[in-house]
């Protein structure tokens, strides 16, 4: 049913804009739905949206929330049931209303019958607001972000998430030799391209003895492009084994093994050969 009071102000709506309530006055049932119609030509209608279905009070007004956009000069309407009642007043100066057989469906066009004047004006209104945006949320009350089209409660979505890092942390370092202290030390200095932790280790091959000894392993943490110093230590017994080559001029490397992952359990290996001294 459409209110059809020819000259009435509050006939179709007044501007662009969205319907976001609407009420119903001393009706009875459920399954009512606040229907937008534009009109084609004579009592030729396009049905535009709907509301969810409502139940009425009767007696009493209850609102209902909604979010249908309206064009100027669209018509509201209500569709039921034939179970239903829809209040009115029977006999209203002036008062005409459209009705249409069955519910028609939005998207399609119907013929509506005219009726009146002076016949039933029913109870139902809708609160229009602006919608400057064009999203489709009213400014006044469902609109978040006034003027900027969205479709979050009339928000931009959120920005994307960043892609997946599947780079592994670069690791760098000029060492090339290392002094071993007296108790079995060395040091060397080690740059990462991120944020990165892992292990460092080692070995040293003892020719003479046809020994490998091996460095403790050690814990390590990388500040992306901060120059960390890594330090190895061996066994005490070991120690002694690898100084007593050296004092006899024997030419000992330390290969020395760095095992990193970045943030995103990216790896990466660093391998240096150190000359001992």
């Amino acid at each position: 049913m459409i209110s059809d009071i020819p000259g009435a102000a509050n006939v179709t709506v007044p501007a662009d804009g969205v319907i976001t309530r609407w009420r119903l006055r001393d009706s009875v049932g459920a399954n009512f739905t606040l229907r937008v119609l534009r009109h084609v030509s004579g009592d030729d209608y396009t049905f535009i949206s709907s509301s969810a279905p409502a139940t009425g009070t009767d007696p009493g007004i209850a609102t209902f929330p909604t979010q249908q956009p309206v064009k100027a000069g669209d018509y509201i309407a209500v569709s039921w049931d034939g179970t239903q009642g829809l209040g009115g007043i029977d006999g209203a100066s002036g008062a005409a209303f459209e009705a249409f057989d069955g519910i028609p469906p939005d998207g399609t066009t119907a013929t509506g019958t005219l009726f009146g004047p002076n016949t039933t004006e029913a109870f139902f209104n809708a609160d229009v607001e602006a919608d400057a945006d064009n999203d489709g949320f009213g400014d006044e009350t469902q609109d978040k972000c006034v003027g900027v089209p969205g479709p979050n409660a009339g928000c931009p979505p959120p920005p994307p998430p960043p892609p997946p890092d599947t780079t592994p942390p670069a690791l760098t370092s000029s060492a090339h030799s290392a002094k071993l202290s007296h108790s079995g030390i060395v040091s060397f200095v080690i740059t990462a391209s991120e944020n990165a932790n892992g292990t460092a280790t080692g070995t040293i091959n003892v020719p003479k003895l046809a020994k490998v000894v091996r460095f403790r392993k050690r814990n390590v943490a990388l500040t992306a492009g901060k120059a960390t110093k890594i330090t190895l230590k061996l066994a005490k017994k070991n120690a002694k084994l690898v100084r007593r080559a050296l004092s006899k001029h024997k030419h000992l490397k330390a290969k020395v093994r760095l095992s990193v992952k970045d943030a995103a359990g990216n790896p990466s290996t660093k391998r240096l050969s150190l000359n001992l001294r």
